[in-house]
């Protein structure tokens, strides 16, 4: 039987993964300018450069992202102006 890898991350990953967030939510004029120097990465670099990658990813789904193929996937009218409301206002 295989080994199961071990899937618990270490405090320093966990450490640079929360400062790469900091980064991109509270300065994203710098991400462009951080340097990484190559090598064998070390366990903070790899929990900075995961956040960096998931943070294009989430980019590049805000980028694709469409109503027209929400409101086709699940024939739903999101848009909300056909619901009659009155009823919401009398249950107060």
């Amino acid at each position: 039987m295989a080994e199961v890898e071990n899937l618990e991350l270490s405090d320093l990953y966990k450490r640079a993964y929360n400062d790469a967030d900091l980064i991109i939510t509270q300065f994203p004029e710098q991400i462009g300018k951080i340097e990484i120097l190559d090598g064998e990465p070390s366990e903070y670099t790899k929990g900075f450069q995961d956040r960096l990658k998931q943070h294009e990813l989430e980019k590049v789904a805000i980028k694709n992202f469409s109503t027209d193929q929400l409101k086709e996937e699940y024939k739903k009218d999101f848009d909300g102006s056909q619901k009659d409301r009155s009823n919401d206002l009398d249950k107060g």
